[in-house]
């Protein structure tokens, strides 16, 4: 409301500066005949009183004559009479005859000095005096008001969104186009006035019959399209509240409707409870609000209740209730409605109102007093029939139920496979440009989980994750899980591989952040792009899948795109997982050993077993080719136990490897394994090899993942007397607090960091840090990658006792394992 005011009082000082500055000044034109401005008054005043208000897009316009009488103005009266005959005839319709609010009337006036002021400057700078009747002083007139047409339909939208805080650029447009057009049509109409006064003042009598048939027939169109268009409502309204699923939603389309219909602010609809005849229910729809739920009220307390209790017939408020109620009324905000009540029978079960008409000029009609009564009794028709299909409403609710289960996933609430996929193919049919992926997403060493923990500590793990996934996709996007520990995501509208491959690693960087009884949770996801020639959801989902599995070969915890190529590793890895339990039935792994040496005395130490496969028709495979198959597909504890059964057996006293320790690699996965302590004090066991001759290397990655459990399970390999080593040390973001708590015995630098040693000396600074701090800690430093003799020399001088790679020895079958291409000696101490 200060905003208005200042406004108005804005709006006033500028038309007296206008009106001082232009019509003040300004003289009257030479004419036959000089018009009384009372008349003009008296004009301006049946015009504005017989304005015809339509409704067009959403928006009131008044549709009035009276441009004509200010047009007769601009030839016949002074400048400032005609302003003053303006003021005085809009002041009489505006505040005697429609009483419009003391705000409104000031801004109103104050409008209308502004813009026959700014008129008459315009028609004075256009027009000749000497030739006033002439297409110069008809242009010179439709200027003026055409130019003031334009600037009040600017003051009204300002005054508009300074009272609702709501402006519509695109719109501005069409309105101050509708002024214009309605204002020069008036123009036209009053040059012919002028025309004819000007030459037989006496003709000026013609113009009486059709100026009033005119505004007649406006009037008589507005009713009657008032009256079709209401019509129209009500049949609308009637079908809305026919078709709605319950009763929740036949309030909602009521009352908005009944907005709509009558141009109300504001809908109310009070019931009287069914189930509890002694309350009430009220339901509200208010400006810039969806419609409210309909809540319990004190029939004793409530306004609006007070106001439409009891009626019979649709009444007129506030005029027709007690000052109490009025009073209850003003509380609420509601300064004019209409109440209609809900009969059912003989009893009264509630009444729908109408509020605060927005066209506050002409406000509610008798015509809009029947239709509110009319809908109010489809209203309690309809309401009824409603409390009669309450049965039919419950059983459609239970369908949705089941439908629900049915297409969701009931441990997660994601979506299942099926309403996957049928997203998938919907999302594939109505595919524009915009590119579509989808990603296939499996928790790496889940069933670790399930193994060590139990299936209920394994599901509120898949809760965890799924509610991760969820947050961190649009609206839009699906999430859903598709069977044990595999996700799905469908992501529409992407911008291409990029953006799917963000979603992937922000998806990646949530779940990492899950943890489960101490295990660190990681992910495997694999991203398809719908690519043209792709119109079949399976076999999209189907890349996903590859790319997933592509992720896991290149060692878990990663993303890969799907490419053509990898339905060739499909292929070959579905085939090794197949083979391989007959492979290590039938002896086909073998271990090779790499030795380990004492740098200062060139001695071998120790060795680490690496296993191969002796593939019969692809030849001997290294580790990375077969060992991620071994772990998808589940035979990675057997793999496992062979190996460990292997090197052990090499190192008994029947063995080759009687002296020096020897490494056996062990993924985090198989430490979850729940008889992993106890399969490992038996292997020891049957071999007879003293503990602490084995040595189990864990990739540091792979420990910092599930730190407490790993530190558990560690502490438990040591107290058998396995010594413990990290392998590729500083990898793994650890810090100096956790190589404290590892319960470990050996450190493997990286080949990375072995390899920079002899050419960086920041490298050399540093690992001669981790050989003092290893010293202390009483642990034993072991460097990887060791390939070049200056390499083997910087070493040597920092102090890094032991080593390992190609120039001390390549692995090789156990008959060649105990020699050394350095030195040739043969293993004696161990570390």
């Amino acid at each position: 409301m200060r905003r208005v005011f200042l406004l108005n009082a804005l709006l006033t000082a500028t038309a007296a500066a206008l009106f001082v500055l232009g019509p003040a000044r300004l003289e009257q034109l030479s004419a036959p005949v000089e018009l009384p401005w009372p008349l003009i008054a008296l004009a301006v005043c049946a015009c504005e009183v017989m304005a015809v208000n339509l409704r067009l897009r959403g928006e009131t316009h008044a549709v009035s004559l009276g441009d004509i009488p200010i047009v007769l103005g601009l030839f016949f009266v002074a400048p400032a009479d005609l302003v003053l005959a303006v003021f005085v005839g809009d002041a009489i319709a505006l505040g005697l005859v429609q009483r419009q609010p003391a705000v409104k009337l000031w801004f109103n006036l104050s409008r209308f000095v502004l813009e026959v002021s700014l008129a008459t400057i315009i028609f004075a700078a256009i027009v000749d005096p000497a030739q006033a009747i002439g297409p110069l002083g008809w242009l010179a007139a439709a200027a003026g008001l055409g130019g003031s047409a334009i600037m009040g339909a600017l003051l009204v939208q300002l005054a508009i969104y300074l009272t609702e805080d709501s402006f519509e650029l695109r719109e501005l447009g069409w309105v101050v186009g509708f002024a214009l057009v309605a204002s020069l049509t008036n123009v036209a109409l009053g040059i012919a006035g002028v025309v004819v006064v000007w030459r037989d003042p006496a003709a000026a009598l013609l113009l009486i019959t059709p100026t009033v048939v005119l505004a007649t027939a406006y009037r008589a169109y507005r009713r009657e399209r008032r009256s079709r268009e209401q019509s129209e409502r009500l049949a609308s309204a009637t079908r809305a509240i026919c078709e709605a699923p319950d009763g929740e939603h036949a309030i909602a389309a009521l009352l908005d409707h009944a907005h709509a219909m009558f141009g109300a602010r504001r809908a109310e609809l009070v019931l009287l409870s069914h189930q509890q005849p002694t309350s009430a229910l009220r339901a509200t729809l208010a400006p810039g609000q969806p419609v409210a739920r309909p809540r319990a009220i004190d029939p004793s307390s409530d306004a609006v209740w007070n106001a439409v209790a009891g009626l019979r017939r649709a009444v007129h408020l506030p005029e027709a209730a007690s000052p109490k109620v009025q009073e209850g009324l003003r509380a609420e905000g509601i300064h004019e409605a209409i109440a209609a009540p809900i009969i059912h029978g003989a009893g009264f079960k509630g009444a729908v109102l109408v509020a605060d008409p927005v066209n506050e000029l002409e406000g509610f009609s008798s015509d809009d007093v029947a239709l509110v009564e009319l809908l109010a009794a489809h209203a309690g028709a309809t309401l009824e029939v409603d409390r009669l299909s309450e049965s039919f409403t419950e059983l459609r609710r239970l369908e949705r139920q089941l439908r629900h289960h049915s297409l969701h996933d009931d441990l997660t609430g994601l979506a299942n496979r099926v309403l996957f996929i049928e997203r998938l193919e919907h999302a594939l049919t109505r595919r524009s440009q915009a590119p579509l992926a989808v990603l296939f997403i499996d928790l790496d060493d889940f069933k670790s989980v399930n193994d060590t923990h139990g299936h209920a500590a394994g599901d509120q793990l898949l809760i965890r994750v799924a509610s991760r996934i969820q947050g961190c996709l649009r609206p839009h996007d699906t999430g859903a899980r598709l069977g044990g520990d595999e996700f799905g995501v469908l992501l529409e509208d992407v911008a291409g591989e990029a953006e799917a491959e963000q979603v992937a690693e922000r998806i990646a960087h949530a779940v990492r952040e899950e943890r489960s009884n101490g295990l660190g949770t990681r992910i495997s996801v694999g991203i398809a792009m719908a690519r043209p020639g792709i119109a079949d959801a399976a076999e999209l989902l189907r890349h996903a899948d590859l790319a997933m599995y592509a992720a896991k070969d290149g060692g878990k915890d990663r993303k890969a795109l799907f490419r053509l190529s990898m339905y060739e590793q499909a292929a070959l890895r579905y085939n090794l997982g197949a083979e391989l339990p007959a492979a290590i039935r039938n002896d086909q792994l073998i271990v090779h050993y790499q030795p380990i040496l004492a740098l200062d005395g060139r001695r071998i130490a120790g060795h680490e077993a690496l296993v191969r496969w002796r593939h019969p028709n692809r030849g001997q495979l290294a580790p990375p080719d077969f060992l991620p198959v071994a772990e998808v597909s589940g035979v990675m504890p057997d793999v496992f136990r062979w190996t460990l059964g292997r090197a052990l057996a090499d190192c008994s006293e029947q063995g080759q490897l009687d002296q020096g320790f020897v490494c056996v690699n062990v993924s985090s996965s198989q430490l979850a394994y729940p008889h992993f302590v106890k399969d490992l004090d038996s292997a020891l066991a049957d071999s007879g090899v003293p503990p602490d001759r084995l040595v189990l290397e864990v990739v540091e990655t792979e420990l910092m993942d599930g730190l407490t459990f790993a530190t558990t399970r560690l502490e438990a390999v040591r107290r058998l007397g396995v010594r413990v080593a990290i392998d590729d040390f500083g990898t793994g973001h650890s810090s100096l607090e956790h190589l404290v708590r590892l319960p470990v015995d050996i450190l493997k630098i990286p080949r990375a960091l072995t390899t920079d040693s002899a050419r960086d000396r920041r490298v050399t600074v540093l690992l001669d840090a981790v050989r003092s701090m290893a010293d202390e800690l009483d642990l034993t430093v072991v460097a990887e990658g060791l390939e070049e003799e200056d390499q083997l020399q910087t070493l040597t001088e920092i102090g890094i006792p032991y080593g390992q790679g190609f120039l001390l020895g390549r692995p090789a079958p156990l008959a060649c394992a105990t020699d050394s291409p350095v030195t040739g000696y043969k293993a004696d101490l161990p570390i």
